[in-house]
């Protein structure tokens, strides 16, 4: 990712923020599968939510200072959280096609774990949206968001 920013041209400090998006999910779920908790009742159930709920929450952090109100970055920060539960479940699903044994894979399985995720994006977004206390008033759509001038 650094690298990826500095090749885009940025030259500010690149946001550590970045980082623990990408990271911090990943790392939760091959820990706990190097540790064998995903064998444990529900387990798997709260890393799904936790995975959700933290990368959503960075999301909007990262995006906040760039739109207008709180109430688009945690619309921002909501739709990444779930895109991200399908392409991961997407990613599961081609693991299993391509020969990976041992996943436990089953129809309900990849729709709880995208519930899950999904579940915990929305509080990431309810976090970011509640972050931004005094962007609360300006909701998109009004009359005095600048979209809709005359």
């Amino acid at each position: 990712m650094p690298v990826a920013w500095r090749l885009r041209g940025h030259r500010d400090p690149y946001p550590r923020g970045l980082d623990l998006a990408v990271t911090l999910p990943i790392l939760a779920d091959a820990g706990g599968n190097a540790v064998g908790i995903y064998q444990r009742e529900h387990v798997d159930d709260a890393i799904h939510f936790a995975n959700g709920a933290i990368l959503s929450s960075v999301v909007g952090s990262l995006v906040t200072s760039r739109v207008r109100t709180s109430w688009e970055a945690a619309g921002v920060a909501t739709a990444v959280g779930v895109a991200a539960a399908g392409m991961w479940e997407i990613a599961e699903w081609i693991g299993l096609k391509l020969g990976a044994r041992g996943m436990d894979l089953t129809y309900d399985d990849t729709m709880e774990d995208m519930i899950e995720t999904s579940a915990g994006a929305v509080l990431g977004g309810v976090v970011t949206l509640l972050l931004g206390p005094e962007r609360l008033a300006h909701v998109p759509g009004r009359g005095a968001d600048r979209v809709f001038t005359r």
